[in-house]
């Protein structure tokens, strides 16, 4: 019977964890410095034009990945005293709808879509980076400038009185961000425009995923004869579709394993990607958090495993499978085996 580990992992009652991220910190990573700004976040009194808000920020979308990239965590740089309670938080991500960033909110989003909405929202830690918690996440295409769509209602800021400023440090113009807002806005009766457009914007962090849905990454170790074995997919894999790991090899190898996991950051308590020089096989790196071995079947110089189905469960989209083969070659090193780069899939 094909391996099927996903349902082991189902009925075993493990999570498979998110996607590989990477964060991107704008202008940079130094949450409490800076000066202060009541846009986006708003005001300190419990009443006033900033406890009612409507800002949009401009990304240029040269500080994000080229090939698009699934944004799946907002975060800005609070107060260094206090924090936010809103009556309501809203939050839209969009590509700029044309190629001006204009004073009229509606012309500058393409393709909006609400990322956050929330009631009696509480929001904010002292001079760190104070993550939104998105609903969901929205996808960047790496061609267009990234619009940040923030409307506070009813903010009330919780600091000490006379200890500290309310609001989010600021960019002063560095990294090319821009902002436009509007003071005491009504979501339920809004205005069109705003003032702006102005240099700079709050310090933002993102958190980030690839859209790609198959990826090699590390670089694997050569064989005897000098070749770097190769790894693939079928497809990517879907819930409810069979899936299929391939590789190949320019020896006539007399055994494969696929080395199957859903982490690439961690094997138990070992960190990876880990160097396997001094055990003896010198450029092979284990790139994969190991759950399974998975036997290749082997014909004419490729091998692949078995094909399995994913269970048909909708919670499964979005996380990541890894792979990487694990070929015999006695004559390679001394331990006798080489390494295929690793394969992170992305379940769509």
């Amino acid at each position: 019977m094909p391996p099927r580990p996903l349902v082991l992992f189902v009925l075993m009652g493990l999570v498979l964890p998110l996607a590989a991220q990477t964060k991107v910190y704008l202008p940079s990573n130094t949450p409490g410095t800076g000066r202060m700004n009541l846009a986006p976040l708003g005001g300190k009194a419990t009443s006033g034009s900033s406890q009612n808000m409507r800002t949009q920020v401009l990304v240029p979308r040269a500080l994000l990945p080229t090939g698009g990239s699934r944004i799946q965590e907002l975060a800005f740089c609070s107060s260094s005293v206090g924090s936010y309670k809103y009556q309501s938080l809203t939050i839209q991500l969009g590509h700029l709808k044309g190629t001006s960033f204009t004073t009229k909110f509606a012309d500058n989003l393409a393709g909006a879509q609400t990322v956050l909405s929330a009631k009696a929202y509480a929001f904010g830690k002292a001079d760190s980076w104070s993550y939104v918690k998105l609903d969901k996440p929205f996808d960047h295409d790496g061609k267009r400038d990234l619009v940040i769509d923030i409307v506070i209602q009813g903010a009330r800021y919780t600091g000490l009185n006379g200890a500290s400023i309310a609001g989010s440090r600021r960019s002063d113009g560095k990294a090319g961000l821009k902002r436009v807002y509007a003071l005491s806005y009504s979501a339920s009766n809004p205005v069109k425009s705003g003032y702006g457009p102005y240099a700079g914007g709050p310090k933002i962090g993102l958190v980030l995923a690839s859209k790609k849905a198959i990826e090699i990454y590390g670089t694997g170790c050569k064989d005897s004869l000098g070749k770097i074995p190769g790894i693939g997919m079928s497809q990517a894999p879907s819930p409810g579709k069979p899936m299929t790991f391939s590789g190949t090899s320019s020896t006539a190898t007399q055994g494969s394993w696929l080395l199957f996991g859903v982490d690439r950051s961690k094997w138990g308590a070992v960190s990876l990607p880990l160097k396997l020089d001094s055990l003896g096989a010198p450029g092979c790196t284990l790139e994969v958090g190991i759950l399974l071995a998975i036997p290749g079947d082997h014909k004419s110089g490729s091998f692949a495993t078995p094909a399995w189905t994913l269970p048909n469960i909708k919670s499964l989209v979005g996380s990541d499978l890894y792979g990487q083969w694990l070929l015999l070659d006695p004559k390679a090193n001394k331990l006798g085996f080489v390494m295929s780069p690793g394969l992170r899939a992305r379940i769509l």
